[in-house]
């Protein structure tokens, strides 16, 4: 399933916090068949995203899965201002 297919509810599915553990946020990968997962800080705003490949260049630096997913994933990157 590609991004731009997601409705809301597949979106509100795969949600996780800045310290969500990596390893809890590839479980709900898996479970939901996706290749990411959406990203809010602690008040509940967007975050970024965690992809799978996030993950594998973060474990290829010798880092371990228990780390919180703020640590690997793209927060904020790209994010342009409305307006």
């Amino acid at each position: 399933m590609h991004l731009h297919h997601l409705d809301r509810e597949a979106v509100s599915s795969v949600v996780v916090t800045t310290q969500t553990p990596i390893a809890e946020a590839l479980k709900l990968m898996s479970e939901k068949s996706m290749r990411l997962v959406v990203v809010k800080d602690e008040a509940g705003a967007f975050w970024g995203v965690l992809a799978d490949g996030d993950v594998r260049r973060f474990i290829a630096t010798g880092k371990g899965i228990d780390e919180p997913v703020k640590l690997a994933g793209s927060g904020q990157a790209g994010m342009v201002k409305a307006g």
